[in-house]
């Protein structure tokens, strides 16, 4: 019953019909939907140390400044940045993996 609802839904709401056009590109729209998260929140990262940077009024502050930074929130910030934008890599990797196992249709 559940599943007969959901289907109905979906069909009503069109979601079927854009599923279908984008068949042959989820996992590249997954893999860069994780690739611009990486990307956000590495310049998040950034605009927290360049803040940082800027508040500094001398500099001393600023050395200090650069020897907490890998110690940072902003820091971790950057990393974890890098990790999901590592991950959508991979994922567009596999599925560019997968396109070039997959046997080719003949031609007509």
């Amino acid at each position: 019953m559940k599943d007969k609802l959901i289907a109905l839904i979906l069909r009503f709401s069109g979601a079927n019909a854009l599923w279908d056009k984008v068949d042959g590109y989820k996992s590249k729209i997954g893999a860069g939907g994780l690739m611009l998260a990486g990307a956000g929140l590495m310049l998040a990262g950034a605009a927290q140390v360049l803040a940082a940077y800027v508040g500094c009024i001398d500099h001393a502050c600023q050395i200090s400044l650069f020897q907490s930074l890998m110690s940072s929130e902003s820091m971790k910030l950057m990393l974890e940045g890098l990790v999901v934008f590592k991950g959508g890599l991979l994922g567009l990797g596999l599925a560019h993996k997968a396109e070039k196992a997959a046997p080719s249709e003949p031609a007509a």
